[in-house]
């Protein structure tokens, strides 16, 4: 099977946005904060490095309500506000992601960056634009990824967080993974579960019943299927544990839906478009990133004398290998 790349990185800019802002909290330029712009670069220079790609996704979160928020009021509520000094680095941020990479920097109004990852990793696949797909990203949301997609990884600083990785943390399979938070709830999201419900409790109960289709028939017909049968047979917990979810019911449907995440069909990518840090240099240079440049004219050299090589490989035996810059990192 043909790719077009590789490797794709896809990046939950707000997620980014927040770790490098934290990374980085007093960074100061002309009296302006900048410390998130900073972080951001940095972490996007580390990661061609570390997993020598150029071809890069930024989903944005928009600052505007989404369907999940219509549905509920109460959303997310109960989340700080952003310091000050973070939302005036948020615009900056986002120009820059669509400046060195205008059509596959995505967002799309109703929609999180969440669904936005999700359907990109499915453009991906469905066009075979690359091999290996990789998520910056800490929302556990996006588990549910792993679910019919064996190509997709996170990563979690220096290490790669895989389906085994995730199936050995939770004891669940991914496909069970929306079931899982309906019983355990969303507390960042300010999604309620099933009371007394906890992860350990919520993985025993799927292992067992597989999902919560039976509890759903249960509900609606009256009629107890064999396996909830079984489940609850000589049990008593395991009966007062199946009496709480057809209890929450409802509460626990609907924090299914709004955890699961949606496929927005209209995004297109464009497997040509590398990301170009030189099409941003002009907000490095307004910002004093001396650091930043530097790494980038060091990419840059090397680029081009591994485009020479490539374009004479006789001369590759004779060229000395060529010594990394040593620059900070952020992860």
């Amino acid at each position: 099977m043909d790719f077009k790349h590789d490797t794709v990185i896809i990046i939950d800019t707000s997620y980014l946005i927040f770790k490098s802002f934290f990374s980085y909290p007093h960074l100061n330029t002309k009296e302006n904060p900048t410390g998130a712009f900073y972080g951001f670069i940095k972490a996007v220079i580390k990661m061609m490095k570390d997993h020598k790609t150029e071809f890069f996704v930024f989903a944005r979160d928009l600052p505007t309500p989404t369907w999940r928020h219509k549905e509920l009021s109460t959303y997310k509520a109960g989340r700080p506000e952003p310091a000050p000094e973070l939302r005036f680095q948020f615009p900056i941020i986002s120009d820059w992601a669509k400046t060195v990479s205008p059509t596959n920097t995505i967002a799309v109004e109703g929609f999180e960056a969440d669904d936005l990852v999700l359907s990109a990793v499915n453009y991906i696949n469905n066009n075979k634009l690359a091999k290996n797909i990789l998520i910056f990203s800490s929302d556990r949301d996006l588990y549910q990824i792993f679910s019919g997609n064996d190509n997709v990884r996170f990563i979690h600083g220096l290490e790669l967080f895989t389906k085994d990785n995730f199936i050995q943390k939770y004891n669940v399979r991914p496909q069970q993974w929306i079931d899982w938070k309906a019983l355990v709830g969303d507390s960042g999201d300010n999604l309620k579960g099933v009371d007394s419900i906890g992860p350990k409790t919520a993985s025993l109960i799927l292992n067992q019943i597989d999902s919560l289709d039976p509890i759903k028939t249960f509900v609606e017909t009256g009629e107890m299927p064999e396996i909830l049968k079984s489940f609850c047979n000589g049990s008593a917990k395991n009966q007062q544990l199946l009496d709480k979810i057809v209890k929450s019911w409802d509460t626990a449907c609907q924090t299914r839906r709004l955890a699961t995440l949606t496929n927005v069909g209209e995004i297109k990518l464009d497997p040509n478009e590398l990301i170009d840090l030189n099409l941003g240099i002009g907000e490095l240079e307004k910002y004093n990133f001396a650091s930043i440049i530097k790494d980038l004219e060091y990419l840059n050299k090397k680029k081009n004398r591994e485009k020479n090589l490539d374009n004479n490989p006789e001369k590759k035996l004779k060229t000395p290998k060529i010594k990394e810059n040593a620059s900070q990192e952020l992860f």
